[in-house]
């Protein structure tokens, strides 16, 4: 019960919503990893919040669960983990335009850990997902 009551208190409902609301439409994953990071919980209790709340799916929030949140993720949301400014320390607009550059396939995997001073490991980036057509197609359409 105290888990509960300290779930909605850290993260209430419309908070999350919001934060889920802004980042759906990239992924799901993108979208959890928004509300981990903002609301400072841990990746279990970000996902089990979303199950809560019925955002998600118990199988979605299985699935989320089961591939433990990497660093290189928070740092594509322009966000720092805790504990911030722990040498070495790189600031969170650059480190945002490092991984963009990785997930935009400039960058190789190691010359992306080598920019970010090693803060992060090969293992700790985002998969980049394979580009299909549709994919490509819905990109080309958001464009202004």
């Amino acid at each position: 019960m105290l888990n509960s009551f300290a779930a909605h208190f850290l993260m209430p409902r419309s908070a999350v919503q919001n934060t889920w609301d802004e980042f759906r439409n990239q992924s799901a994953r993108l979208a959890a990893t928004a509300v981990a990071v903002r609301f400072r919980v841990s990746w279990t209790a970000a996902c089990n919040q979303l199950r809560d709340l019925g955002i998600i799916g118990s199988r979605e929030r299985d699935l989320l669960v089961e591939d433990d949140l990497r660093k290189g993720e928070m740092l594509e949301l322009g966000e720092r983990w805790v504990p911030e400014l722990e040498p070495p320390s790189v600031p969170p607009g650059y480190a945002k335009s490092v991984i963009n550059a990785y997930r935009a396939r400039r960058l190789t995997r190691a010359r992306t850990v080598e920019l970010l001073h090693l803060t992060v490991t090969e293992a700790d980036l985002p998969a980049i997902e394979e580009t299909t057509l549709e994919r490509l197609r819905r990109e080309l359409e958001a464009e202004p």
